[in-house]
């Protein structure tokens, strides 16, 4: 089952415009600054006593920190009890279709704490949905809002954020400075795009002209942009329960490995191996698919993504990654399959959790690596044993 696209909110890192657009899998980027940009309009919009007033520009002044430097400041007024006061709108010539994956990144801060909602909008008072909530302190402050254009945003009119000032003290300033945009839009992507070079017993495998060759599909998929199984990392069996207490190689938590463990204070009873590499009897590749293949090593996956230009884009309506070799052209597609904590699935269809072979973390050995991507990076992280993760073999 393909899952809808969420919205996420990072913590807040730094407001200027930077987009960036797709074109033939790089990004053609450029910046504009929204202090002085002609293509983005900035409108503030008050309410008093419960009344709309007309649509005024903000002011433009010294930022108060950095005598050379200009932000913009919305002054809000006291306004009545469950109505929102003052609407700050960024509206720029780019209209966001349904799939893009935007991300706004901005610098914040207000004379007096104040707490606001982040708005997307088709154009100035058209709303269409919230993107999320979030608190102005007094001190500068950044941050970054992700998110897919997707339902409840399936429209193809979405080009205005708005930032809600809401339940203000009056006559509050609110400042933003530094404000930044990226719009990737997804690439579409057919199966003929990803021909196998070759077949290993039942699987088959295409030959990126890298040390290893990958599998097509993902373990348990049907096609190359299904999801397939999850497992537990060393462990060779999906499950319905994915946690500490229902891992295969620990007492019941993280402290108490019985196997891959490389430091006596995660050990059960002080127990080491000094192993960081998946046996073959523990590698579920190997496993299912025979002796011959096997989980990639967290090396595997950085040639995979030294040598390929990465591509993020959509496949039979499932979003991934097409990762084509420098070295001959070949391509193979990897989804956004997420993972699974527990008994329920997160970022399917937003982020590619694979599994590797390898520990990796040898101060904390009850996290092991794996490949993780979403629509702007991919790269490699550690994360606790326990989670539900894709897995993609090599051969050999």
């Amino acid at each position: 089952m393909i899952m809808k696209r969420t919205v996420l909110l990072t913590c807040f890192t730094a407001v200027t415009l930077f987009c960036y657009a797709q074109n033939n899998s790089e990004y053609d980027k450029y910046k504009e600054d929204v202090l002085e940009s002609e293509s983005v309009t900035l409108l503030v919009n008050d309410y008093v006593e419960g009344q709309r007033l007309e649509h005024v520009s903000p002011r433009i002044i010294d930022d108060p920190s950095d005598e050379n430097n200009k932000c913009i400041v919305v002054t809000t007024n006291e306004n009545p009890e469950n109505t929102y006061d003052a609407q700050l709108f960024i509206s720029t010539d780019k209209t966001f279709k349904a799939g893009d994956h935007v991300k706004l990144t901005l610098r914040l801060k207000a004379d007096e704490i104040q707490m606001a909602t982040i708005h997307v909008h088709a154009s100035p008072g058209d709303y269409v949905s919230t993107c999320a909530e979030l608190i102005i302190g007094t001190e500068w402050t950044s941050g970054s809002l992700d998110f897919t254009v997707d339902d409840p945003l399936s429209r193809d009119d979405i080009k205005t954020f708005a930032f809600n000032l809401s339940y203000p003290s009056s006559s509050n300033n609110c400042y933003f400075d530094d404000v930044y945009m990226a719009v990737l839009s997804p690439v579409e992507f057919a199966e003929s795009d990803f021909e196998a070079s070759g077949k290993y017993g039942s699987y088959e495998y295409v030959d990126l002209g890298l040390s290893v060759k990958w599998a097509t599909a993902n373990i348990g998929a049907k096609k190359l942009y299904d999801s397939g199984y999850y497992y537990a990392w060393g462990e060779t069996k999906p499950k319905e329960d994915y946690s500490w207490g229902t891992y295969q190689w620990c007492n019941g938590v993280p402290n108490a490995l019985t196997k891959y463990c490389n430091n006596d204070d995660y050990g059960y009873l002080g127990f080491t191996d000094k192993k960081a590499v998946l046996d073959k009897k523990d590698d579920v590749a190997s496993v299912i698919m025979g002796k011959k293949w096997r989980m990639p090593t967290a090396d595997n996956f950085l040639e995979l993504k030294e040598n390929c230009t990465w591509t993020w884009g959509v496949l039979n309506g499932v979003y991934g990654h097409k990762m084509t070799s420098n070295k001959n052209g070949k391509s193979i597609f990897l989804p956004e399959a997420g993972c699974h904590h527990g008994t329920e699935s997160f970022h399917q269809n937003i982020l590619g959790n694979y599994w590797s072979s390898t520990l990796l973390d040898t101060e904390n050995p009850s996290h092991a690596a794996y490949f993780n991507m979403g629509a702007d990076f991919n790269g490699i992280y550690t994360d606790e044993r326990f989670f539900g993760r894709s897995v993609r073999a090599v051969y050999p």
